[in-house]
């Protein structure tokens, strides 16, 4: 399906309060809000990643890892360092 103007719009508002709530230590808060980004624009990678970092400072390394190779597939130029990270995890 085709991602709208709006569409992109909804998804980086829902990212950008997801960031706050990450930078304010509710990660809780920021897994609650990831998503909604992530079902509005599928193509913002970066969502993965930060969704993979919330995980594992939770301390879910399964959920962790699902998202960062996610992430991953995109293509992303910081792509050496999130498969170091991800090598932890494993």
């Amino acid at each position: 399906p085709k991602v709208t103007r709006r569409d992109r719009d909804r998804a980086q508002a829902l990212y950008r309060k997801a960031e706050a709530k990450r930078a304010a230590q509710d990660v809780d808060g920021a897994i609650a809000l990831y998503p909604g980004a992530e079902a509005a624009d599928p193509g913002l990678a970066e969502v993965q990643k930060k969704l993979a970092l919330c995980y594992q400072l939770k301390g879910d390394r399964k959920r962790a890892a699902e998202r960062y190779r996610k992430y991953l597939a995109t293509g992303p130029d910081d792509a050496d360092r999130v498969r170091a990270v991800l090598s932890t995890l494993q």
